[in-house]
């Protein structure tokens, strides 16, 4: 059975750079699997997970996923495939701060009719799909709906996050370092809410993070400097500290 996601042969540079940031021979993720990269900073975790998700195209090699080469398709198809598929928690969570939270959930929806028919088939509605992974990650929408976004707590900011990666059950959610801002107590309720979710609906997990005790959760553990061609901690783009 081929995996879900497979990176092969890569090669990736900054434009008007002569060094390869990330040379990776192979990195596969089989579906419904939980993996935790983690790498120092400046060893390319963020522009590994942007080249995942179709922002960016390597120079060289390919990245399937689904069975489609990303590095084969235009911006608008990527963009099409990773707002159909996948689904993405960020550090800073960018969330729409004059959004509610029921709001911000159901975003993803308003760009994918794929989404939007993956929650239809479930006989929910999007409303009722939001607030159910809202209560599922143990939060009050009663309450939240009485608030903005940046009324909300750190933790709570996260778990609105969470729910909006996880709407229309995406086969991937790729997450960058978002446990940064949590004390550990927060950080492990947190990872089990989400692998709760993620089991249910049978999505594969990549998460980044600079903290290796959080690895022990996860089906496999994976050292980027491990798996490329010439390990080294390099310059990366001033805007991707990862």
């Amino acid at each position: 059975m081929k995996p879900l996601l497979q990176v092969q042969n890569i090669r990736f540079r900054w434009p008007q750079t002569d060094t390869w940031i990330l040379e990776v021979d192979l990195f596969k993720v089989a579906a419904g699997e939980h993996v935790f990269i983690h790498g120092p900073s400046g060893s390319g975790k963020s522009t590994l997970l942007k080249l995942i998700g179709g922002v960016l195209v390597p120079q060289q090699g390919d990245i399937f996923f689904l069975n489609t080469n990303l590095t084969q398709l235009s911006s608008e198809a990527r963009d099409t495939l990773r707002g159909n598929h996948m689904g993405f928690i960020f550090q800073m969570f960018n969330l729409l701060p004059y959004f509610s939270a029921l709001e911000n959930v159901t975003l993803p929806c308003e760009f994918s009719t794929q989404k939007s028919a993956r929650i239809f088939e479930s006989k929910r509605s999007i409303t009722e799909e939001a607030t159910r992974l809202l209560t599922e990650l143990k939060l009050d929408t009663k309450i939240l709906a009485q608030k903005t976004i940046s009324q909300l707590s750190v933790g709570q900011q996260q778990r609105v996050a969470a729910a909006r990666a996880l709407m229309g059950r995406p086969e991937l959610i790729i997450a960058d370092e978002p446990t940064s801002a949590l004390d550990r107590e927060v950080t492990g309720n947190f990872l089990d809410l989400l692998f709760a979710e993620c089991h249910k609906s049978g999505t594969a997990l990549i998460f980044v993070s600079h903290d290796r005790s959080l690895g022990a959760k996860f089906d496999r553990v994976v050292s980027l400097p491990d798996i490329q061609r010439t390990p080294h901690i390099h310059s990366e783009d001033p805007h991707d500290p990862a």
